[in-house]
């Protein structure tokens, strides 16, 4: 198993199905990849319509999957042994395998993220499957 110290107060948090864990990428860290990041979702975006012309879920972010087969900078940060380790913790399994990598990106202007789920989209027969998400930036939530 992939070595992945994880504390008590985020043991706390696992449920079984949804977690939350802090820390296991320091802000620093998160920084110092963000421009690579950033740059890979320009080098390999797909979207050119101006916002106004996007329905509702092309307003509420720019979505690029499989930057870490793409850029070396990226792969770093994605396949870092402590993201699998913490999965494979989690799931009780010896280790786990990536299906893919996906950046999220919330453009000025943008749209909201509409309610939604994500696992009727994985061709995986199985519950045993967990979700790594990092947010690289900070973000002020905005009332209507």
């Amino acid at each position: 198993m992939i070595a992945m110290t994880l504390l008590p107060r985020q043991w706390a948090h696992f449920s079984g199905t949804v977690t939350f864990f802090c820390g296991v990428a320091s802000p620093d860290e998160v920084a110092a990849f963000r421009p690579a990041i950033a740059s890979a979702v320009t080098r390999f975006s797909r979207e050119s319509r101006p916002l106004v012309e996007r329905d509702t879920y092309g307003k509420a972010f720019l979505q690029v999957m499989n930057l870490w087969s793409e850029d070396s900078d990226v792969r770093r940060f994605v396949l870092a042994a402590r993201f699998a380790g913490v999965a494979a913790n989690l799931l009780g399994a010896q280790g786990v395998r990536m299906y893919h990598d996906q950046a999220l990106v919330k453009e000025p202007g943008g749209g909201h993220t509409p309610w939604h789920q994500n696992a009727i989209y994985w061709p995986i027969d199985g519950t045993r499957c967990s979700r790594c998400g990092c947010r690289s930036s900070t973000t002020r939530r905005r009332w209507a």
